[in-house]
């Protein structure tokens, strides 16, 4: 059984870890340690994660959205960390996933942006990619320029991809629609 001393201390660790990767993230970056187990990188990136999904359900009156927004949260960091894996190659990086999803797991503090109406979730994507590039910058010692380009260069792809497939679609359409 835990003890409340111990609850305690765990809790003003984690505050006092959030605020410094508020406050100062290069700070965080080069101090911190990695984390420990993927298990424990997921458990950093919850009470962001929970506020974000628990704000979403009771804005849209929904008690699921809060499930939905909860998976597709941690499908988002993970995510984001596979596909680091796969990019940072291109810049010199070889890196674990477990390095990786240090990096996407810490970011994820921009989930207590997202549940803002409007406005939230285009400022948590900025600020998502703004903690990430900070730190493969910092965690990674990358240039600053090759980990923006790191960020970007898969939202770049699949913006090109997105819209080549949208035009395929719509040339199918069209055909269809000229001899259907």
């Amino acid at each position: 059984m835990i003890k409340p001393e111990q609850l305690k201390e765990t809790l003003f660790e984690y505050c006092g870890a959030i605020k410094l990767l508020a406050i100062n993230p290069a700070g965080f970056f080069e101090q911190s340690k990695a984390l420990g187990s993927s298990r424990l990188k997921l458990l950093f990136a919850a009470p962001p994660v929970l506020i974000f999904s628990l704000a979403e359900s009771i804005i849209q009156h929904n008690a699921f959205i809060a499930l939905l927004c909860l998976v597709s949260a941690y499908a988002a960091i993970a995510g984001s960390a596979v596909v680091l894996k796969f990019v940072l190659p291109i810049f010199g990086q070889s890196r674990s996933f477990d390095e990786t999803l240090h990096i996407t797991s810490s970011a994820a503090i921009c989930f207590l942006l997202a549940w803002i109406p409007a406005a939230g979730m285009p400022l948590a994507v900025v600020c998502g990619a703004l903690w990430t590039v900070l730190g493969l910058t910092y965690r990674f010692k990358m240039h600053s320029s090759a980990a923006l380009t790191a960020v970007a260069l898969p939202i770049v792809v699949a913006g090109v991809v997105g819209a080549g497939l949208s035009l395929i679609f719509i040339l199918l359409a069209s055909i269809t629609r000229l001899f259907g």
